[in-house]
């Protein structure tokens, strides 16, 4: 169906991007009923990229006076990124997992110390890219999560074991 718009003269397509944080701030107060911390606009658009869905949904488990850092990611915004994954081709996945329990951002290097044969981790990034999962990072030849949520699914997702083993790889080659 896009192809087929694309090739339409009249057709524009309309890149969107997140909130900004002032933004954020706004459309948390709109649902919380006050500004509330002063940082936590900055900490909502940090772990939420401005996506506006996510913010809405955090903003419901943080009713009550829940504090953003307990707040688990709202069981709708993982059903959505779950189906994101899905869509990755086979192999993707186990790239992903190890960089996000290494953290927010990872280079190519530690993922190649850490097992990763470098073709397939460039694949599996360059997927990720083009998912709107990961975008290239701070440094040259790394790669950071869009959302800390999005690393944040693909940890907790993990068994405690693999999630350890993960870890012991990666302080291996650290």
């Amino acid at each position: 169906c896009l192809a087929r718009l694309a090739r339409e003269p009249s057709a524009t397509t309309i890149t969107l991007e997140g909130l900004d944080p002032d933004d954020v701030g706004s459309l948390l107060t709109a649902q919380l009923g006050s500004a509330g911390d002063p940082g936590l606009a900055a900490t909502v658009h940090d772990r939420t990229a401005g996506n506006p869905f996510f913010v809405v949904e955090l903003s419901r488990w943080m009713r009550g006076g829940r504090d953003l850092h307990t707040v688990p990611v709202p069981p709708s915004v993982v059903e959505v990124l779950r189906t994101r994954l899905a869509r990755l081709p086979a192999g993707a996945r186990p790239v992903l997992e190890l960089a996000a329990v290494a953290g927010r951002e990872v280079s190519l290097d530690l993922l190649e110390a850490a097992g990763e044969p470098a073709e397939e981790a460039l694949a599996a990034l360059d997927a990720a890219v083009a998912a709107g999962l990961v975008v290239e990072g701070g440094t040259p030849w790394s790669w950071r999560f869009t959302h800390a949520l999005v690393r944040e699914v693909l940890a907790d997702d993990l068994p405690a074991l693999r999630r350890a083993r993960l870890h012991a790889r990666l302080g291996e080659a650290l």
